[in-house]
């Protein structure tokens, strides 16, 4: 096995400096994706690229216990026959998949009464389309039965590979650094490839999530975490709901966190971290109420407890690097922080592949149903509730569950009396709009107008 070892540089064409929370490397099969802003700095890793296979891959937990690298998309496992021994995927019109990981959702007890979905699959080879008028899939408990629905597009048979055909991986701890107290974990393969997983606290030696905000440091929390909040008086004051159960995926909750939004509410201003302290009785609280938690006065958790990262653009040029940031920040709210800064547009922007060219986009930006302005749905519009924080709206279109497809992107315009949309059968019919929605203009803007990427 690799030893992980602190690099400053990936395994590249033209080769790049990275902070040690960003690195990764290529190995003798698994390609790191990364990409450097054209007119910037900073990284930006996407994801692995299996050379044996040609195919992007992903790491999931197999039934031996063990990670592997299975290949994206990712489908639903049907069968052709009763015995579920044919297995079979629909594959959508416009996407011609060489392999694809396939499987279901299972259940997994939580150890308090509920449960979590996961998905569970394997790599299989796609092979020729076949005809089948009845489909069947395994069900929770490992039964063969008739599919209670049946996904569109192409039917085309598997060929399930073996487990030992993908690199596995082992998930390690990096080392520290000096005294830096953040660092990463990784999933090392066993081709020498690294690739980035976590942050780690090396003060509390554990995993550490970072809960956005938009200026000063942003906490890095080990475990879950609650919601510090303050009912405008129906409590009493602030307080903490901390649920006691002891659940087996969910342990009790430590640490709670109190937002505070910027003037507009569209963004994270501030971030403090609490813990519970004096307990309040229940009865003595008018507002809403979980029956399993108790729930306390928030108290400060002293300096050190939770650790920080750097929330600061860093670099030259128009794209710079914010290194305490990750990729689901940019689409989660109330966060849309996005992993960049786009110093020419003025805000926060996050990676996306934009017609084949991966460009930063800004991340409050979201997408929106094709609407039109007029009754021959040539005028693109979008239905504006007044929340979206953002001037930017794009529409996507691809073939259910392919990779990649056509996006567009717009400012909102003008108010306009009306909308229109496509129905079913393609017809332009009128928008139905819920109280307090309009309809808006949309203005095109090219692509260019986002800064671009170079892969590296």
């Amino acid at each position: 096995m690799t030893r992980v070892a602190p690099l400053l540089a990936l395994l590249c064409t033209g080769c790049f400096s990275a902070h040690p929370l960003e690195e990764g490397e290529s190995g003798a099969r698994l390609e790191l994706i990364a990409w450097a802003p054209e007119d910037g700095s900073g990284v930006h890793v996407e994801g692995l690229f299996d050379r044996e296979l040609a195919v992007r891959c992903g790491y999931r937990s197999m039934a031996d216990g063990n990670l592997r690298c299975l290949p994206s998309p990712s489908r639903r496992l049907m069968f052709t026959d009763d015995w579920c021994a044919r297995p079979a995927a629909a594959i959508a019109a416009g996407c011609d998949p060489t392999y694809v990981t396939a499987g279901r959702l299972t259940p997994v007890d939580t150890g308090c009464g509920g449960t979590i979905w996961r998905f569970s699959g394997a790599g299989y080879r796609v092979r020729d389309r076949v005809d089948a008028e009845r489909l069947f899939e395994l069900d929770d408990t490992g039964a063969c039965v008739e599919a209670t629905s049946r996904p569109e597009g192409e039917l085309r048979a598997l060929e399930r590979m073996a487990d030992e055909q993908f690199v596995s991986a082992e998930l390690v701890v990096g080392e520290r650094s000096g005294v830096e107290r953040l660092g990463a974990t990784y999933l090392v393969g066993d081709d020498g490839s690294r690739f980035w997983n976590s942050f780690y606290d090396h003060g509390r030696e554990d995993f550490c999530v970072p809960f956005g905000a938009r200026s000063g440091p942003i906490p890095c929390l080990v475990g879950r975490w609650g919601i510090a909040r303050d009912p405008s008086g129906d409590c009493g004051g602030p307080l903490v709901e901390r649920v006691e159960a002891s659940c087996a995926l969910f342990p009790p909750t430590e640490e709670f966190v109190s937002a505070r939004f910027d003037e507009t509410g569209c963004a994270v201003e501030e971030v403090t971290v609490y813990g519970a302290g004096e307990e309040i009785p229940a009865e003595s609280l008018t507002c809403s109420v979980r029956e399993d938690a108790t729930f306390h006065r928030p108290v400060e958790l002293p300096e050190g407890r939770v650790a920080t990262l750097s929330n600061r653009p860093e670099g030259t040029g128009r794209l710079r690097r914010i290194r305490g940031r990750t990729a689901w920040m940019a689409s989660y709210p109330p966060f849309h922080l996005g992993t960049f800064e786009d110093a020419s547009l003025g805000g926060d922007c996050a990676p996306r592949d934009v017609n084949g060219v991966m460009r930063c986009v800004p991340a409050r930006a979201h997408q929106v149903a094709p609407v039109y302005a007029d009754a021959g749905c040539s005028e693109p519009a979008s239905v504006e509730s007044g929340s979206e924080c953002s001037e930017y709206r794009w529409w996507f279109e691809s073939e259910p569950g392919c990779l990649g497809g056509a996006s567009q992107f717009f400012r909102v315009g003008p108010e306009t009396e009306a909308g229109f949309e496509r129905d079913e059968d393609g017809a332009c019919v009128p928008v139905e709009l819920r109280m307090g929605e309009r309809v808006h203009r949309l203005e095109a803007v090219p692509d260019e107008t986002f800064g671009a990427f170079r892969r590296i």
